[in-house]
């Protein structure tokens, strides 16, 4: 599926070098995930070495939020990832956007007692930590 460029009708000088994004978007559903990531790619500039990085809560399995308390009341439930299945929906957006992307995703344990203590840590099973940089080249 391909997303329409939000940055067709700007000014080519109001695109950006890099983009810092971290947290949120494993808040959204798979399709909005796809949708934001594939958004602020084209708003990098057109040529290579422009960055898009950031940081993502990851679980063991990806999964889909559908049951239990955190599950949207809505229907669009959140889509957790584990670095294999964020990788997959990265070649994706490089797919929708028509850009050639080097993508990096690492996942590193989440050793802070304080954060694995957290109620909402615990019960999703957020174990670890995406960081993720979208390259283009």
């Amino acid at each position: 599926m391909s997303h329409p460029n939000p940055c067709e009708d700007r000014d080519p000088g109001e695109r950006y070098d890099f983009i810092h994004a971290a947290g949120f978007f494993h808040l959204w559903s798979w399709e909005k995930q796809i949708q934001a990531y594939t958004k602020a790619v084209l708003m990098l500039k057109g040529r290579p070495g422009c960055i898009l990085f950031g940081r993502n809560t990851s679980v063991e399995k990806a999964r889909l939020l559908d049951q239990g308390p955190f599950a949207s009341p809505d229907g669009d439930h959140t889509w957790l990832h584990d670095a294999n299945i964020m990788r997959r929906m990265l070649k994706l957006v490089e797919e929708d956007t028509g850009r050639k992307l080097e993508v990096v995703v690492d996942e590193t344990p989440l050793t802070d007692e304080y954060i694995l203590g957290l109620k909402v840590v615990s019960e999703l099973g957020w174990t670890k930590r995406l960081s993720f940089t979208i390259r283009t080249m």
